[in-house]
């Protein structure tokens, strides 16, 4: 997928144009939400495979799919690989006493944020901070979470997380979210939650999402 079938899907139109001039790749067939996901949990098992083997194919196949996660400007995978990758190094540290595997780890997170820092940012405060200006919004929680543009999703999500609410173990089963969005949303508001963690937690409950970060 990462190195055959997507690169034919977006060359023959797989992505979308933003307003802002931003262009997000989608996945074959997915949207880019879920799809960046997919590529992330592939990434970190390329990664590993790497580290512990040192076989240069498993580093073309982690940049193959970094690439794709970085285009697919998500932001919430963004914060999911640099904690992810945050773990990874510390485990190495801590279990391993490996340096190599936690230098890897920190130069592939560097290497994610450097292109997608500030397209993360952008989208989510209508501008580019400096780092004086992102340092004091992150000392004022509440500052910060009024100068995020949220897009609605601050009205969908207590909605759904209602809906979760109501079965958090077992969940509502695959694509109940979906079935939420298009209850009480109109059908311009779109059919994705916008939050993979809200969805899978909705979809497969509090046994999915313990899977999911296993």
């Amino acid at each position: 997928i990462a190195v055959f079938l997507n690169p034919l899907y977006a060359v023959f139109g797989g992505y979308e144009v933003y307003d802002s001039g931003h262009v997000r790749i989608r996945g074959v067939g997915i949207h880019e939400n879920p799809f960046s996901f997919y590529v992330l949990v592939s990434l970190f098992m390329a990664l590993s495979r790497l580290f512990q083997r040192g076989q240069a194919r498993y580093g073309l196949l982690s940049a193959a799919l970094a690439f794709w996660m970085v285009m697919t400007m998500t932001r919430i995978t963004f914060l999911a690989a640099v904690v992810g990758l945050g773990v990874m190094g510390a485990y190495a540290v801590i279990a391993g006493r490996s340096r190599r595997v936690m230098l890897g780890s920190a130069a592939a997170a560097v290497l994610i944020a450097l292109p997608l820092l500030p397209i993360v940012l952008e989208r989510s405060l209508g501008f580019m901070p400096s780092a004086g200006e992102l340092f004091d919004l992150m000392r004022n929680p509440v500052a910060l979470y009024e100068s995020i543009n949220w897009q609605g999703r601050e009205v969908a999500w207590p909605i759904v997380y209602a809906a979760f609410s109501t079965m958090p173990v077992t969940g509502l089963g695959l694509g109940a979210s979906v079935l939420v969005m298009r209850e009480y949303f109109p059908a311009e508001a779109g059919e994705l939650v916008h939050n993979e963690y809200l969805r899978l937690a909705t979809e497969a409950g509090l046994i999915g999402v313990a899977l999911f970060a296993a």
